[in-house]
């Protein structure tokens, strides 16, 4: 156990640093939250303290590096970010007036005072190169805050370290599963230490779903005939999510907690990935293009979308129904051959804006041409850019279309947006069998520095062969 801990606070710390080094948010808010819970394992006592005080230091970081993108980029309501670092920061100070994590405290008055993005430079540098100090042993009565007054502590808590998988696969942050379906959930458990009154280790899901929409297995491990330390477990379980969700919904969420039985017997630090968060749609179910491999495709991509960082919503909602249109044009072009070979880009475009404009849920809110960030875009759906392009050449590939989505991202930033669609038409003529429709489809993250703006590429294939000609 105690290398355990240690080890899993220097890859913190050096994860940490790497988020440092390249500015990238979403990595340094993984970090300070894991941070946050190996703190608690010391409480207040070193290194502890200075574990909460990094975490701390590192989300406020975060938070200013995506107010100093969120200027750069011109975004609407920038100071958002700069005002909840301060008052996280604020916030943190008033209830830790001791001192106990003193070199990190100071980086966070620092983070206080704050004015322009220029300051962020000095914060990171700061906290890049300020040493934080590492226990190689699981704290006791030894352990105290530098200053205070050596006192008793309350027992320490026994630490767990929880994994789940889902069908089989780990589970992801976020899990698309079919409703009112049993599917199956695997626990794996390992224990650093099984107090000698304890009977059994209970370790259950918490919500504030309603309970009526979910059936989430509760894992009842008992006590092994001889306890060695650490302790693993491996148990199966059955998950049910009985009510299915509209695409603009949020994803249900649980935590999962451990509890010794009798509860006397000590209490459980659970650590891992403890926390599902579960979407209950089932593609088969739901028709949005008409093709049920590509809707499939465009549920994975929502959840892509999902996970990342500032994308609210809202835009994503937005991009599914013009993916949606998308998605349809593809599977037609396929099925009836819909694009001669050489099609060029101008009849490419004017097919498209047709096309989506046949939908009822886009219409009148296509909007042609917009000019934005010193350019003209092609098309734009509640300011969701879509960029179109026609290859007559040679097929493109998801990879060759990265000078193209870069372009898509310059009018999605400028927009003030975070998700955007690049759709290309491969209209080279063909003497193979087309490749299936969803295949093409893919998400392409830039600005991986601000966390990232993803611009989804869609290929549809044109200029397909004759069948009765692959038989020559």
């Amino acid at each position: 156990m105690p290398n355990e801990v240690y080890h899993q606070s220097f890859s913190a710390r050096l994860e940490a640093l790497s988020a440092i080094a390249v500015r990238n948010p979403g990595q340094a808010e993984k970090c300070a939250k894991e941070m946050r819970l190996l703190s608690t394992i010391y409480g207040r006592y070193s290194p502890g303290a200075e574990l909460e005080s990094y975490s701390v230091a590192l989300s406020c970081l975060a938070l200013l590096w995506r107010w100093a993108e969120a200027i750069r980029s011109a975004e609407p309501d920038a100071d958002r970010y700069q005002k909840a670092s301060r008052l996280k920061a604020k916030e943190f100070l008033q209830l830790n007036t001791k001192g106990d994590g003193a070199a990190f405290d100071a980086i966070i008055v620092d983070i206080q005072t704050a004015r322009e993005p220029e300051d962020v430079l000095e914060i990171e540098s700061k906290l890049a190169s300020t040493p934080l100090p590492f226990s190689v042993t699981y704290p006791d009565k030894g352990f105290q805050v530098k200053g205070a007054e050596r006192t008793s502590r309350p027992k320490n808590p026994e630490v767990a370290f929880v994994k789940f998988e889902i069908n089989g696969d780990s589970a992801k942050t976020i899990d698309t599963l079919a409703p009112n379906v049993a599917h199956d959930m695997a626990l794996d458990l390992r224990v650093s230490n099984w107090p000698s009154t304890a009977e059994r280790l209970i370790v259950e899901p918490v919500s504030l779903e309603p309970s009526d929409c979910y059936e989430l297995p509760k894992f009842v491990i008992e006590k092994p005939k001889e306890p060695s330390s650490p302790i693993t477990f491996g148990h199966v379980g059955r998950l049910i999510l009985k009510i299915g969700q509209p695409l603009g919904a949020k994803p249900f969420e649980f935590k999962y907690r451990a509890v010794f039985d009798p509860p006397s017997s000590g209490f459980v630090d659970l650590l891992g990935h403890r926390t599902l968060k579960l979407e209950s749609v089932d593609p088969s179910g739901m028709a949005l293009t008409g093709y049920a491999s590509i809707d499939a495709k465009l549920i994975d991509i929502r959840r892509q979308l999902k996970t990342v960082p500032g994308l609210l919503d809202a835009d994503i909602i937005s991009a599914m129904t013009l993916l949606s249109g998308l998605g349809n044009l593809a599977g037609q072009a396929l099925q009836s051959a819909w694009f001669p070979a050489d099609t060029k880009e101008a009849a490419f475009q004017d097919d498209v804006l047709k096309h989506l404009r046949r939908r009822g849920d886009i219409g009148s809110e296509l909007e042609e041409h917009p000019h934005t960030g010193g350019g003209i875009a092609d098309l734009s759906f509640r300011q969701i850019r879509l960029e179109l392009k026609a290859d007559t050449e040679k097929s493109p590939t998801p990879k060759s279309l990265s000078k193209d989505a870069d372009q898509t991202a310059h009018y999605v930033v400028t927009t003030g947006k975070k998700v955007g669609v690049l759709c290309v038409l491969d209209s080279c003529a063909k003497i193979e069998p087309p490749a299936p429709a969803e295949s093409l489809f893919s998400v392409q993250i830039k600005h991986l520095e601000s966390g990232g703006v993803p611009i989804v590429t869609i290929i549809i294939q044109g200029g397909l062969p004759k069948p009765s000609s692959l038989s020559r």
